[in-house]
């Protein structure tokens, strides 16, 4: 967002008028060497010796004040400041209204950062990938296991692996799942239907298994209880849903850290929101900065050509007494007087300038 721009009125360059100042000074100073010559040459001299006034003889005094006001014109001084005013108000308004979308945003941010500043987004994720990490070791294990049993079945090695493979995924997913009803059941009958549950479907896949296990062994020549490879299976399973039940966040804290992942999301989206709109405001104020400078500039400069001026008339001024005591003999007593001021508008830019020159390494913009 950034105001309308004001464009600094420059119908003539600095240089333009440094050239037009420097030739109509050329000119009215070579005239008031004549004027002050032929003025001492006259009968009687003028001005007289007593009781006469500066002012009634140096007629080029006119010519300075246009020349002043001509100045002005160009330079339009009165215009730039009202415009600058206008071009003040403008981006101050734009600042503002920046300034307080960075305060609403940091008052959010501030609030979010309350809420999670003991939020660790990689907790949850860790604990789900360990449960998943230990459930897919004891899947290998009792893929590895049962395939040896199922090929007392007489199928060959992949058919014997893809059961086993089934077998296994159904047991370890159904470990996991009990670990995680036991560690969601809100009641004690709960815990208990899961761990009974649990327990009786497990038991007669862990028999038929077993029993699988135990004829593969008879055929190699190896007799074992079926119930130690029931023991075993089980214990298998303990494994799984006891790491589960760990490990493994409760359905309250998934929707929790749900809730927080998106509220660091809606952080992150804030901070750097925040971010660019801070570096939009830097970025007005500098342009803002540096327009009110040109502003100031032009200013600076119609001071600067006025006091020339009036430089440039007092040397007129010695120039038409120089060629005036040419000519004559006596000295005039208004010679002595104090050089009459040029009637000019008053414009009082030294309180502006001053102020500017003060301020400028803080805030260009105060002097307006």
């Amino acid at each position: 967002m950034k105001p309308s721009i004001i464009p600094i009125k420059k119908t003539i360059t600095s240089h333009d008028v440094e050239n037009m100042i420097e030739t109509e000074h050329a000119r009215v100073k070579a005239e008031a060497y004549n004027d002050g010559k032929h003025d001492g040459m006259k009968e009687p001299a003028q001005p007289l010796v007593k009781k006469d006034k500066l002012v009634h003889h140096i007629h080029f005094k006119s010519k300075y004040e246009n020349l002043v006001l001509k100045v002005l014109q160009i330079i339009q001084p009165i215009s730039q400041l009202a415009e600058g005013r206008k071009y003040k108000d403008l981006a101050d308004a734009v600042s503002k209204k920046l300034g307080e979308v960075i305060n609403n945003l940091e008052k959010h941010i501030c609030i979010l950062k309350q809420e999670l500043s003991l939020y660790n987004p990689s907790e949850i994720a860790s604990r789900i990938r360990t449960t998943l990490w230990i459930g897919f070791g004891i899947f290998i294990g009792e893929v590895y296991l049962n395939t040896k049993a199922f090929q007392v079945t007489g199928d060959n090695l992949i058919s014997c692996l893809m059961i086993s493979a089934s077998v296994s995924l159904c047991v370890s997913l159904g470990a996991h799942f009990a670990g995680r009803k036991y560690k969601d059941a809100k009641t004690k009958l709960e815990k208990w239907l899961v761990v009974i549950v649990s327990a009786a479907c497990m038991a007669i896949v862990s028999s038929v298994i077993a029993s699988l296990r135990a004829t593969f062994m008879q055929r190699i020549g190896v007799e074992v209880n079926p119930f130690y490879f029931t023991v075993f299976n089980l214990v298998f399973f303990l494994i799984s849903p006891f790491a589960t039940w760990y490990y493994h966040p409760t359905r309250e804290e998934i929707e929790q850290n749900r809730k927080s992942l998106h509220k660091l999301k809606l952080l992150e989206k804030l901070e750097r929101e925040k971010q660019q709109k801070e570096n939009e405001l830097q970025e007005h104020e500098k342009v803002k900065n540096e327009t009110l400078s040109k502003y100031i500039g032009a200013l600076m400069e119609a001071e600067y050509c006025i006091e020339r001026i009036k430089i440039m008339y007092r040397e007129s001024v010695d120039e038409y007494k120089k060629a005036n005591r040419m000519g004559r003999k006596d000295f005039p007593d208004c010679f002595n007087d104090e050089i009459p001021e040029l009637d000019i508008p008053n414009i009082n830019f030294q309180s502006i300038i001053t102020k500017y020159k003060t301020h400028e390494n803080n805030n260009p913009d105060s002097a307006l």
